[in-house]
C-alpha cells in the first residue's frame, strides 16, 4: 500500500481536450479538462476547467525528459505482468496519450483523430517505418515520424503499419516502442506475433479503461 507522503506527491493526471462542434464555435468554446488524482479513497481528488494545477510541471515532469533516460529514473518504467513479461506502464502511456504542444499519437476509438493523422502523411526523404522498420519515404506530419502508408501488394490499399502505430492496444509493440522503451538494438528487433499483440492487447485495454476513468472522475 502506498503511504500518504507517496499518493501526495506521485499523482495520476489526466487531461481532456474538448473541442466544440464547427456549428457551435460561436457560441461555445473549446475548453481542457484537467484531473489530479492522488490515488486516495477520500475527497482528494482536484478537477480544473482551463486552468493550470499547481505544481503540475514538477508532478508531470515524465512528458518533458527525454525518453531514454527514464528507463534510469525514478519515474515508472515498463512493468511485469503476470506472464512476467515486461509491458509498458500507465505513466509511459500517458506520455504518448497526453503529448504536450500536439496532438495524441494514439487514437483507437478517436476516428477523427486517426483520419487527420493519415490525411498529414507526406512524401520526404527515406527513414526507417516506426512501426515495421523497414525503408520508407512516408511521414506522417502530425507524428513527425516515417509510416509505411501503402500496402506492398496495393497502391490503393493502407499499409498495416499506419494503422498499427497510432493504435492504443498496440503501443510498445513497434519498432520505435521497442527501441525507445526497451532498449532493443535495430537490427534485433523483430515484429510482434499474433500471441504477442493478443496479450498486449488485454494489458492495453487494462490501461485505457483506467485512463478514461480518472478523465471522467
Amino acid at each position: 500500500m502506498k503511504s500518504k507522503v507517496a499518493r501526495f506527491e506521485q499523482p495520476v493526471i489526466a487531461v481532456k481536450t474538448v473541442t466544440q462542434p464547427a456549428n457551435l464555435r460561436r457560441t461555445k468554446k473549446d475548453y481542457t479538462l484537467v484531473h489530479v488524482s492522488f490515488q486516495s479513497t477520500g475527497g482528494t481528488n482536484i478537477s480544473t476547467v482551463n486552468t493550470l494545477v499547481i505544481g503540475d510541471d514538477k508532478m508531470r515532469t515524465t512528458t518533458s525528459k527525454n525518453k531514454k533516460k527514464r528507463l534510469s529514473g525514478d519515474e515508472p518504467s515498463l512493468v511485469q505482468c503476470k506472464d512476467n513479461t515486461d509491458r509498458v506502464s500507465y505513466a509511459q502511456y500517458l506520455d504518448v496519450k497526453q503529448p504536450r504542444g500536439k496532438k495524441s499519437r494514439l487514437c483507437t476509438g478517436d476516428l477523427d483523430l486517426l483520419k487527420e493523422h493519415v490525411n498529414s502523411m507526406k512524401r520526404v526523404g527515406k527513414a526507417a517505418c516506426q512501426w515495421c522498420g523497414e525503408m520508407t519515404f512516408m511521414r506522417c506530419e502530425l507524428c513527425k515520424k516515417h509510416v509505411c502508408l501503402k500496402s506492398d501488394t496495393s497502391a490503393t490499399t493502407l499499409s498495416c503499419c499506419c494503422i498499427d502505430f497510432h493504435d492504443d492496444l498496440k503501443y510498445g509493440l513497434g519498432f520505435m516502442d521497442r527501441k525507445e522503451l526497451y532498449q532493443t538494438r535495430n537490427k534485433n528487433f523483430k515484429k510482434p506475433t499474433m500471441t504477442e499483440m493478443k496479450k498486449n492487447k488485454t494489458h492495453m485495454k487494462s490501461l485505457m479503461l483506467k485512463y478514461y476513468t480518472d478523465v471522467e472522475e
